[in-house]
């Protein structure tokens, strides 16, 4: 600590400083923002009827079970389709994305394809 080591001129450093505390000051105001929009997620979720059904698995909080229940729908017990809730089970695909087998010089592979996905869902 006590070698000489290179510096920039005391204005440039002062500049970098309030640069740095802006920087923190946007990380905070982002990290108040995701605490926020987490307690209302965990509200609304608390909210719906099969709120105690989801949360009864272990290892599902409010948090979790309110990104499953998004995954399957808001009517668990009405699917889309026979094979919505098996394949978000089993292969973690919601039903807005295709599921491909093929062959790259070994077995064969899933690949997801979110191609045929809604706008702003993958």
């Amino acid at each position: 600590m006590r070698r000489p080591h290179l510096r920039h001129s005391p204005l440039v450093e002062q500049t970098m400083g309030e640069q740095a505390r802006a920087l923190l000051a946007v990380l905070d105001t982002e990290c108040a923002n995701a605490g926020r929009l987490g307690e209302t997620v965990a509200e609304a979720f608390q909210q719906h009827p099969d709120h105690q059904v989801i949360i009864s698995f272990p290892g599902l909080s409010d948090q979790l079970g309110a990104r499953v229940l998004a995954e399957i729908g808001g009517r668990p017990s009405k699917p889309e389709r026979g094979n919505g809730l098996v394949r978000v089970a089993v292969f973690g695909v919601g039903s807005g994305c295709e599921r491909q087998w093929v062959r790259r010089g070994g077995p064969r592979m899933p690949v997801t394809s979110a191609t045929a996905s809604p706008p702003g869902r993958v």
